[in-house]
């Protein structure tokens, strides 16, 4: 596991303890001092690895699950939900479900069966994140959204619990959700930030993007294969290695550096 979980917030995020942060080299001699980012909020699925690589065999109970209770009249052609399915490898399911009006008997099977599965093997993290996350002299915080031991396990499996100087997950298991933007806020308080004071890095715009924005923070969206641009980010980034720039002009402009 990606370590003991640390106490319970309000919303229904757990925290995990990580290490302090360490420097970022820019040059031989140079390094990244933040003076008004003070923190940064990353996302997980999508923006630190490719959710797709979750074996399909980890899935294969939920949709067995999910087929087995698509029935009745409200049942979806079977069409619809091999699209479902296909498009919950990578945004979801519980997200992709609104679009394709997931009957209620389906989605509360599909959450029945989701809770138990963990990640036993190793994932691959996108190449940038362990170099980029080592050197941010800034807090370094994880915030993902899905059911509370899958999201454990899959950090556990990607080795990178230790990057982080807290990690929150914001749960799905009691069928509510999701709540990042009660997280988020949970999070200036925990750690006395304003707004201002924090980069929310990610991928959806309908979840961190819109919570981050909704709060005031700088919200920075990581445009990684597959992910749709949404204008509503203040910031785009094509990789993390982006970061320690974009950083340093947004503490150059009081928050406001140019898209």
């Amino acid at each position: 596991q990606a370590g003991a979980i640390a106490g319970q917030l309000k919303s229904p995020v757990s925290a995990l303890p990580g290490p302090m942060s360490r420097p970022f080299a820019l040059g031989r001699d140079r390094w990244l001092i933040s003076s008004m980012i003070r923190a940064a909020v990353f996302d997980l699925d999508n923006t630190l690895f490719d959710s797709t690589t979750v074996p399909a065999a980890v899935l294969a109970p939920a949709v067995a699950a999910a087929r087995a209770a698509n029935v009745g009249p409200e049942a979806l052609p079977p069409a619809a939900l091999d699209a479902a399915l296909a498009a919950a490898r990578r945004f979801g399911f519980l997200h992709v479900a609104d679009a394709y009006a997931v009957p209620a008997p389906l989605r509360a099977a599909w959450r029945a069966a989701y809770r138990d599965l963990v990640v036993e093997t190793p994932l691959i993290p996108y190449d940038d994140v362990v170099p980029v996350l080592t050197g941010l002299k800034l807090t370094r915080l994880l915030l993902t959204t899905g059911f509370r031991r899958m999201q454990e396990s899959k950090i556990a499996a990607l080795g990178i619990g230790h990057l982080f100087d807290g990690i929150y997950i914001d749960a799905l298991d009691s069928g509510r959700g999701p709540h990042k933007g009660e997280a988020l806020g949970d999070i200036l308080r925990r750690w006395r930030l304003a707004p201002a004071d924090l980069l929310v890095v990610g991928d959806s715009a309908d979840n961190e993007i819109a919570a981050g924005n909704a709060l005031g923070a700088v919200t920075v969206q990581a445009l990684r294969p597959g992910v749709p641009r949404a204008g509503t980010a203040q910031q785009h980034i094509a990789t993390l290695a982006e970061l320690p720039e974009l950083i340093a002009r947004l503490d150059q402009s009081g928050g406001r550096a140019a898209p």
